[in-house]
């Protein structure tokens, strides 16, 4: 009768059988049978071993206890396979031997792989790194990290609004809205009772752009004193996160200080247009608009500004006494003091009215007056025009 083999370690292992026959023992032998092989008896389909196997026999009461020995290391990919010892002699010769097998389970530390080495995804998408585990026994833990430079990171799989994945039965990692800071290098880990396995490397490329900015017009005029927007428009994944504006005069380039707020606007994230308050000749030049992502600047082209018309401005002033007063021309009391029409005009004159005038204008160099006009009020007359 053939007895049943021992247990096999997972490396280097030893197989012992005994059998006990009535006649003398003639032969035995040991094979390897893949575990899919239907007749494990088909000596001429498998592979027999000889120089692992030794053997020995010892005579107890006119029959034989034969143990036979067989070592080997299996490796990962025999896992599953049948090792199968037949026993001949004499009665089984010409016949089938006695046969006894075993499957070989082979334990070993998780083998772990990345689905892909490289991998690319859109700024602000999400993205799957997948990962394969085997082991024997089963992996009992899966965690993964993060290198970024020469840092590595175990990944916080608790943060759920960034991660997912990482389990036993979910072992890939799945990255939630991805952006710059998951550009990084990744390795998938496994744990069992036997180590912890780790994959290679995987690169995951965070692809984005820097902004795309233009100007709604590359030239524009304005009249001298008004005010002008130059209007910029923005474009960007991800989103900008500054914006600032140059103006070149010249062969000079200078960034726009926006906390002048008495001469500027805009130049936001959320209002990027730049706003020029008061035009003068001072601000003729060209401009840049320029917007910042964390993929780089993007800048506009250069816009034309001109400043038109006279660059003279009309004030007219009234002097009684030692007191002056600056006229408003609100096209109400008074009308003119333009640059096209520098008059003044005063509508329903009073007595109060009566006093010394001064026409003042003014352009880049700088400040002229008139003579002083004398204006007297009598009579019931109610307008006066004076012609400066």
């Amino acid at each position: 009768m053939l007895n049943s083999f021992t247990s096999i370690s997972n490396v280097d292992w030893t197989i012992h059988f005994d059998t006990r026959t009535t006649r003398h023992m003639d032969m035995y032998f040991c094979q390897w049978l893949s575990s899919w092989c239907n007749d494990h008896k088909n000596q001429n389909n498998n592979t027999q071993f000889t120089t692992e196997f030794t053997s020995s026999s010892v005579l107890d009461k006119k029959s034989f206890d034969v143990t036979g020995t067989l070592t080997l290391s299996p490796v990962i990919v025999n896992n599953g396979d049948t090792i199968c010892c037949d026993v001949a002699h004499t009665t089984t010769l010409e016949s089938t031997p006695q046969t006894v097998c075993r499957q070989i389970t082979v334990a070993y530390v998780p083998s772990v792989s990345l689905t892909h080495n490289a991998m690319n995804v859109d700024f602000g998408n999400n993205v799957t790194i997948g990962c394969v585990i085997s082991a024997n026994p089963s992996h009992t833990s899966v965690y993964w990290k993060k290198i970024s430079g020469v840092q590595a990171i175990t990944i916080d799989m608790t943060n759920i609004n960034k991660y997912g994945g990482g389990t036993l039965a979910s072992p890939s990692l799945y990255i939630i809205s991805a952006d710059t800071s998951d550009a990084a290098d990744y390795i998938c880990f496994a744990t069992n009772s036997f180590g912890t396995g780790q994959s290679s490397q995987g690169t995951l490329t965070v692809q984005g752009n820097a902004p795309s900015v233009s100007l709604i017009h590359n030239a524009m005029n304005v009249d001298f004193g008004n005010n002008v927007t130059i209007g910029c428009v923005i474009s960007a994944n991800p989103s900008h996160t500054s914006v600032y504006w140059k103006k070149i005069s010249g062969v000079q380039a200078i960034t726009i200080d926006m906390t002048n707020i008495n001469k500027y606007g805009g130049g936001t994230v959320a209002s990027p247009s730049l706003y020029i308050i008061s035009a003068d000749t001072s601000d003729a030049a060209d401009y840049i608009c320029f917007a910042t992502n964390s993929f780089g600047t993007g800048q506009s082209s250069q816009g034309t500004l001109t400043v038109q018309g006279n660059t003279c401005k009309v004030v007219e002033e009234k002097v009684i006494g030692n007191n002056t007063e600056t006229l408003t021309i609100n096209g109400g009391k008074y009308n003119g003091s333009s640059v096209s029409n520098p008059n003044l005009t005063i509508s329903n004159t009073q007595f109060s009215d009566a006093g010394s005038y001064y026409c003042y204008a003014r352009n880049m160099l700088g400040v002229g007056s008139s003579t002083q006009i004398i204006l007297a009020v009598t009579g019931t007359w109610s307008e006066y025009y004076f012609n400066f």
